[in-house]
């Protein structure tokens, strides 16, 4: 791994923390627009709690934030006489909340007084995506896990018997009974099945054994007490090839012994700081590790991935003390999600916060503050505890808003719209500059100058390379690449990095005397976005120093519709649109079914907010008819809260045209925004309008 902020450390135990290598089969998860400082505290804003089922956006991160459990005492929807207790969430950031294609989300606990226990308490399963309620059950099983990859069914196990049930129909399917087991678990409480939903981990009484669902085989049983300890989970790996057994063990309660199915020792991590609330995932070279935090001297509080395999360990963070982790986003590879619940001095920068971290170390994405009072001081259910999404977008957690009298309630924050997609990236493993569609000017490739791959590039002297391409439908935009200089660089030898707006070139980074690998990712201005013209220019000013440079990639957000009508109801109430005199008619189309007419000083106007997005963009296809004069308007207008403000005014005649009109930075985060179409004509023209759409980052 070249990771910029991981160390490489040698134990007096024997224990090498290691830096894993990369693979090329390997496809990272995205990145995404969220801040990705690591140095800077930023104390939470006063943010008030969102109403049900409201959003807000966090003033720091940018993130939206939705809660999804209702206030105590108020009915639950479509929940025949369910109502909301003062603890209403999820279960725990190993437990995925979400189902396998996210259409529903399970709030397994919803109660009153210090913890749940009453039979009549139910689990309320959401709509995924709006998190209405849609019907409740009651907790019939031992345990309950979403299937990985079939939506419909969750894995139970109840007593001895482990199977299959459809949450929707309520029908179950017996797969195995064991007649040695009598209360058997997942875990308990904490394991989980393989990614591909074969494997899993049974537990009762002081044993577990690994089965595997499809061919029905059941592999020996594993002491849960060897050693002395007292078991704290059992669990399969994510790639099925292990039993992880954690637990206490003379005072340490990380003690983690690592078996093959068939019960064969593997490793043995008895060091106190063998990471702590771990969940388990596959990194970049395709091992299986350990993600969590450190509990003790000297990686006290850091993020750290332990393989399975030989123990290798690598620090993915500094500072901070985290607390839980998260890695159910099997469709984001190579992240965890990690909540750092302390909020008193010390352990900065990220200080009751929700955050990503990438499994190479190189970046640690701020996701959101969670207002949440959750120190095992004041009650483990107050705890956050997120569970992220299968696409690592989402993820809910637990919060009583800043009071410890407050409910506890279930939030879901979603940075989707920050999602960087690839616009464009080169590593130069072809051994040209024709395939990236470079324009050089002097630089060199070769197998010395590599970061990861085959070939880098070289640049020493005034050599340059500059790459054009299109930001069209994108927003912000990043530039990332791997640098290093070489052979004594002075404070007068530069790096250059810079980007072309169409007038000028600006400057972006600018890197002067010496350093190894380093990783840059540079956000760029939103003058960047949206551009056909953009050009990116890595050139260099230097004597005897050089430079190597590899990865280039350009990532953007892609647009998010905000709202969008095409009329194809026939009607002006599924838009929710007020309507001064346009008709609708199939004449008055431009694809679809139907489009609106307008004449005179008709108009359409549409209220819709804006929280939460930027660089917004009103798109529309516009056609006028039957001679109209200079004199004849036509305009698409937005309001700012005080004023409409014109964004086109289209006099004459013209065919069919699709109009896209990008807005001021005004029009930003509006709750208030409104967009109005109108005609002021005095002759007998008209207009025809069609596939209005809202689009934002």
């Amino acid at each position: 791994m070249k990771s910029l902020s991981a160390k490489v450390f040698v134990m007096g135990i024997g224990l090498l923390l290691v830096l894993s290598s990369v693979a090329g089969a390997f496809a990272w998860g995205p990145n995404t627009s969220l801040p990705t400082n690591t140095n800077t505290y930023w104390p939470a804003p006063a943010l008030a709690k969102p109403g049900y089922l409201q959003t807000v956006t966090d003033p720091t991160f940018g993130s939206r934030i939705t809660r999804v459990s209702g206030d105590p005492g108020t009915s639950i929807a479509n929940v025949p006489g369910g109502v909301w207790g003062t603890t209403a969430r999820h279960n725990y950031p190993k437990d995925a909340a979400w189902n396998a294609d996210q259409t529903k989300l399970l709030l397994k606990y919803n109660f009153n007084g210090p913890g749940p226990g009453d039979p009549s308490e139910r689990m309320v399963f959401l709509d995924g995506s709006t998190y209405v309620p849609l019907f409740s059950r009651l907790h019939w099983a031992n345990e309950l896990r979403w299937h990985p990859t079939d939506p419909n069914l969750m894995v139970y196990v109840s007593g001895n018997e482990l199977g299959y049930w459809n949450p929707v129909t309520d029908a179950k399917t017996v797969k195995k009974t064991f007649a040695d087991v009598t209360d058997g678990h997942f875990g308990p409480w904490e394991g989980n099945l393989s990614d591909d939903g074969r494997f899993v981990v049974i537990q009762s009484g002081n044993f577990a054994f690994a089965y595997d669902i499809a061919n029905d085989v059941r592999y020996p049983n594993i002491s849960t007490t060897a050693d002395g300890m007292t078991l704290d989970f059992a669990t399969i790996s994510p790639l099925g090839s292990y039993v992880v057994v954690t637990g206490t063990v003379a005072g340490n309660p990380n003690y983690t012994k690592i078996y093959t199915k068939d019960g064969t020792l593997v490793q043995t991590w008895s060091e106190l700081w063998t990471p702590s609330h771990y969940d388990l995932t596959v990194d970049a070279d395709g091992a299986e590790v350990a993600v969590g935090s450190s509990r003790g001297a000297p990686y006290d509080g850091i993020v750290l991935k332990r393989r399975l395999t030989d123990g290798a360990a690598t620090a993915l963070t500094t500072g901070g003390y985290a607390g839980h982790t998260s890695a159910r986003n099997v469709n984001r590879n190579g992240w965890v999600f990690v909540t750092y619940p302390y909020r008193d001095a010390g352990w900065e920068p990220y200080k009751n916060e929700l955050v990503a971290v990438k499994l190479d170390g190189t970046r640690v994405e701020r996701i959101a503050h969670l207002h949440a009072n959750n120190r095992e001081a004041n009650g483990y259910w107050a705890q956050a505890q997120g569970s992220v999404s299968p696409d690592g977008l989402r993820v809910i957690y637990a919060s009583n808003w800043d009071g410890d009298t407050n409910p506890t309630q279930a939030f879901v924050v979603d940075f989707r719209d920050k999602e960087l997609s690839s616009v464009w990236s080169d590593g130069f493993d072809n051994n040209d500059y024709s395939t990236g569609g470079w324009l050089n000017n002097g630089t060199t490739l070769g197998t010395p100058y590599v970061y990861t791959g085959y070939y880098g590039a070289k640049f020493t002297g005034t050599n340059s390379l500059t790459k054009s391409v299109s930001t069209v439908g994108k927003g912000n935009i990043t530039i990332s690449y791997a640098l290093k200089t070489l052979n004594s660089p002075t404070p007068n030898d530069h790096f250059i990095c810079e980007w072309w707006n169409g007038t000028n070139w600006v400057v972006a980074d600018h890197q002067t005397g010496y350093f190894g690998w380093a990783v840059k990712t540079l956000t760029l201005p939103a003058a960047a976005n949206n551009l056909p013209y953009f050009q990116v220019r890595f050139r260099t000013n230097m004597n005897t120093a050089y430079a190597y440079l590899d990865k280039v990639e350009i990532t953007g957000s892609p647009l998010v519709t905000i709202w969008s009508d095409g009329f194809d109801n026939n009607d002006f109430t599924t838009g929710g649109w007020s309507n001064n005199g346009t008709t609708l008619g199939t004449p008055y189309v431009y694809s679809g079914y139907y489009g609106a007419k307008l004449t005179g000083t008709n108009s359409l106007t549409k209220a819709v907010s804006t929280t939460g997005r930027s660089n917004i963009v009103v798109s529309y296809a516009l056609k006028t008819l039957n001679s109209p004069a200079a004199s004849d308007h036509f305009i698409c207008e937005w309001w700012n809260g005080t004023d409409w403000v014109v964004a086109d005014d289209q006099t004459g005649y013209f065919g069919w045209a699709v109009k896209t009109l990008t807005l001021p930075a005004a029009a930003n985060n509006l709750p208030y925004f409104q967009v109005r179409f109108r005609t002021n004509i005095g002759s007998a023209a008209y207009a025809y309008l069609d596939k209005v759409e809202i689009t934002g980052y």
